[in-house]
């Protein structure tokens, strides 16, 4: 294994290379010279689903089954890009519930009766809004909520005339919350620049097909990449008709700029299988630099019980509530980079830190019993690191694969006690992990595709305890570990 990775490096590193591609009049375009037009694009999406069963079985015995299930959602989705403001909002809210009877005779004067139900509700939102200065300066706020709350009851009767019968019933319920909130300021903006990809894409595929009347100015490639970003940005409710319209705009263009030569089918083919591929993945153009501030709560309460009219053997009755509240506060600094060196390749970049506290409370309550139980923990300080460095290689919009080098690393301090007050060090802990990874997806042609994954990982933890009643022996520890994992498949189509 030790082998491994130069390995995998060297055949994938052989295989990138190898890529030929055909050199256009466009090769030279500067991705990094397109700037996105002001856009609003919004939807709002409902949906309901309803399904229901019914069986009845007679086969020297009497069985039969109901079921009944109903769903309700929708989802609401906003962008804005302006040179004033960058803002993306989603609100996600769905509910749904099912219910479940069966009568069953498994033997001779046994019955057992069943009923099932349960519901789920959740509600998503999430905003991020940033406002530009001409100095390109930036103030930006982020929220998230995620809420959840589900339930299910399910109760069992068992009746036999040579034995005890027996009703039991059991219940659970889940609420879960999480809300988090940043401020930061900053300078920078990033912009997405894979629409000015497709548009050099289009246009050297009609020159490889001989489909193109005259070659293009940089002028005349900006101008199709907005239509692009227009056109990806406009409002459609049913798919195909959308794909019409696109088709129909940029051929438009083509015609109106005595670009397009013939329009034949291989004409609108190419189009067709270029708008579909060739802004993927997202590239993105810019530098953000930031320093802010970083919150969060987190609320868990779950309560399960379980009644039973008979208590023998494994047949436990419990009742308790699980409660667990999490606070984080953080000061953190970070930047982005993002640079199309050229048509196919692509740098990315970007560090954040971090420094902080965390403090978490988890009370459980045992309502047979008349018991509770709390414990509290603190991080403080709480220091992390991320960084992330790579490039991407993006020939055409068959074959593609990116090369990653990630860090993450930080120190904890935690302290934990039965109370707020009593709280005590605890450990110190350390820990950093970096590697590699590589990911290629190679077409070779149409009968002939390779996907390829490789990630190696050094990871090393250094935990010193603090406890009072620890053996000095004892109170340090440090584990180092190295991952590997090459995963390929070759596909190739016989006949």
């Amino acid at each position: 294994m030790k082998n491994t990775l130069p390995i995998a490096l060297l055949l994938i590193a052989t295989i990138v290379f190898s890529v030929k591609t055909t050199q256009a009049q466009t090769e030279n375009f500067k991705l990094s010279d397109y700037k996105n037009p002001d856009y609003l694009y919004q939807s709002l999406v409902m949906n309901f689903n309803f399904s229901n069963g019914f069986v009845i079985q007679r086969n020297g015995s009497s069985n039969n089954e109901f079921d009944l299930n109903s769903a309700l959602g929708g989802y609401y989705l906003r962008y804005l890009n302006t040179t004033k403001r960058q803002a993306e909002t989603q609100l996600g809210l769905n509910a749904g519930f099912s219910l479940y009877n069966a009568n069953e005779e498994p033997a001779l004067n046994y019955q057992i009766k069943t009923k099932y139900s349960n519901h789920r509700e959740s509600f998503q939102f999430s905003t991020s809004q940033r406002f530009y200065n001409a100095r390109q300066l930036f103030f930006e706020t982020s929220v998230s909520l995620n809420s959840d709350y589900n339930g299910n009851k399910r109760n069992q009767k068992s009746s036999c005339s040579i034995a005890l019968n027996e009703t039991y019933e059991m219940k659970q319920k889940t609420f879960l919350n999480f809300i988090s909130a940043a401020i930061y300021i900053g300078k920078g903006r990033i912009e997405q620049v894979q629409d000015a990809q497709m548009a050099v894409f289009l246009l050297n595929d009609l020159q490889l097909l001989n489909r193109k009347n005259r070659d293009v100015s940089d002028e005349e490639v900006l101008e199709l990449a907005t239509l692009i970003t227009k056109l990806k940005y406009k409002r459609f409710f049913d798919s195909r008709l959308r794909r019409i319209a696109e088709i129909t705009a940029i051929d438009s263009f083509m015609q109106a700029k005595k670009i397009s030569g013939i329009t034949d089918a291989m004409y609108f083919t190419s189009l067709n299988d270029n708008w579909a591929y060739a802004n993927n993945p997202i590239r993105q153009s810019g530098y953000r630099g930031y320093i802010g501030l970083e919150g969060n709560l987190s609320l868990r309460n779950a309560t399960s019980s379980r009644e039973s009219d008979i208590i023998i053997g494994y047949n436990p009755v419990y009742d308790y509530t699980d409660r667990h509240t999490g606070t984080g506060a953080f000061l953190v600094a970070g930047y982005l980079y993002e640079k199309p060196i050229s048509l196919k390749w692509q740098k990315s970049a970007q560090i954040k830190a971090g420094f902080g506290m965390a403090r978490e409370v988890e009370e459980m309550e045992d309502h047979q019993y008349d018991l509770t139980t709390k414990n509290y923990a603190e991080l403080f300080p709480s220091i992390s690191l991320s960084a992330d460095y790579g490039y991407g290689f993006y020939p055409n919009t068959r074959t593609w694969a990116t090369f990653n080098w990630t860090l993450l690393a930080g120190w904890n301090k935690l302290m934990s006690g039965v109370t707020e007050v009593t709280k005590t060090d605890n450990n110190e802990l350390f820990f950093a992990q970096t590697g590699p990874e590589i990911r290629v997806y190679y077409y070779f042609s149409p009968k002939l595709r390779l996907n390829a994954n490789f990630t190696s990982q050094l990871s090393n933890f250094n935990q010193k305890r603090l406890q009072e009643n620890v053996n000095e022996s004892d109170r340090k520890s440090n584990s180092t570990r190295w991952n590997q994992r090459l995963q390929a498949s070759l596909s190739y189509s016989i006949f």
